[in-house]
Parts: structure tokens; sequence; C-alpha cells
């Protein structure tokens, strides 16, 4: 039997597939649109974002709106950066937007609301090359050395199913390491690896 959150999946990717026909309806219908009906027509999906980050490491944690009226918010931002920092060598360093945005979808497509607990994120070149000595799997050139990547899991979903909803969302890479109980998303090249 099928999870809720399976099924909402299933549905999901059921509603992604639309036929050529359809998709050129639609184009049709808005390019005319956005000469004949006001802006409104090209608001974005989410025009308020929330995030809900809490860093296992440290005990930090942020719980609310990022994105308001077409607009980041700095301070919002700012302790975001804070909270996805370098807790080993006690940096901080700008995350990308792509990556708080990407974290957000993971949150709203997941419909848990329990944070996402974070594992890493920023990561120094010293604290990156550090782990390189000591642990298989962490890449030279990492991610998160760019503030372009994080480590996560959600309380009480199961691993596969976080893997699965960031593959769905198609945004960047996606690492999958069961046994060390988290999910590694990127916003770089999409693909995906089992570690």
């Amino acid at each position: 039997m099928e999870s809720k959150i399976e099924s909402n999946f299933h549905i999901m990717k059921e509603k992604k597939e639309i036929s050529r026909r359809d998709f050129l309806k639609k184009g049709a219908i808005g390019a005319v649109g956005g000469l004949l009906l006001p802006n409104e027509i090209f608001a974005k999906e989410d025009d308020v974002r929330e995030i809900n980050i809490y860093n296992v490491h440290t005990g930090k944690s942020i719980k609310g709106v990022y994105y308001e009226n077409g607009a980041y918010l700095a301070d919002a931002l700012n302790e975001i950066y804070d909270i996805m920092g370098d807790y080993r060598a006690h940096e901080v360093m700008q995350i990308d937007n792509q990556l708080i945005d990407l974290i957000h979808q993971i949150q709203k497509f997941s419909g848990k609301h329990k944070p996402i607990e974070l594992l890493s994120g920023y990561r120094s070149p010293m604290t990156n090359y550090k782990l390189r000595k000591h642990h298989r799997g962490v890449a030279k050139h990492s991610y998160h050395i760019l503030g372009k990547a994080a480590d996560i899991r959600i309380p009480k979903l199961p691993l596969r199913l976080l893997r699965r909803i960031a593959m769905h969302l198609g945004k960047g890479g996606v690492g999958y390491y069961p046994h060390s109980g988290f999910v590694h998303v990127d916003v770089g090249p999409v693909r995906h690896w089992r570690g």
C-alpha cells in the first residue's frame, strides 16, 4: 500500500506529463494573455516562501518567511547563512538562493511540518580538506565549499522518499547515503549517485 507522500509523488508526476498539443495551446494562451491581461498572470507560484531548518550540530534553527513580494528578505537570509555555516571552522558564507529555494520546495513537497535537519551546509576549504583525509566520498571540489550544497534529512520521512522528491524536482545533484542517514542536494548539474 502506498503512503500518502508516495501517492502525492505519483499525482505530481502525472500532472507534469502533458501532451504536445496541450503545451502549445497553453503557450499560445499565455502569449496572448500577456498582451491582454494584467501582470498578475505572470506572478510566481510562490509569492511567499518559508523555510524550516534545524542544524543538528549547533542546535540553531529558523522557521519563517525568507522571500516575499518578489524579494528575498535580508535578515532571514543572514539567519539562514548562519545556520548553514561551517560549524567546525566557525565560518559563515552566503548560501546560493537556488539552494535555499530547493530546500523550501523539498519541504513543501514532502508535506512534513517537521524541520529539515541539516547535517552539513557550507564547508570551508580547510574543513573539506580535513574531511577528505578521513572520509571516503568527500569531493575535492565540493559544492559545499561554494554554498551550493546541503546534506539533509526530515524526521519520520524515509530517506528513499526524500531522495525521490529531490530527484523529481530536478534542480541539481542528489546523493543518497542511507548508511549515513542523509540525502545530499546541490544546485550543480543534474545527476544522482548512491554513497
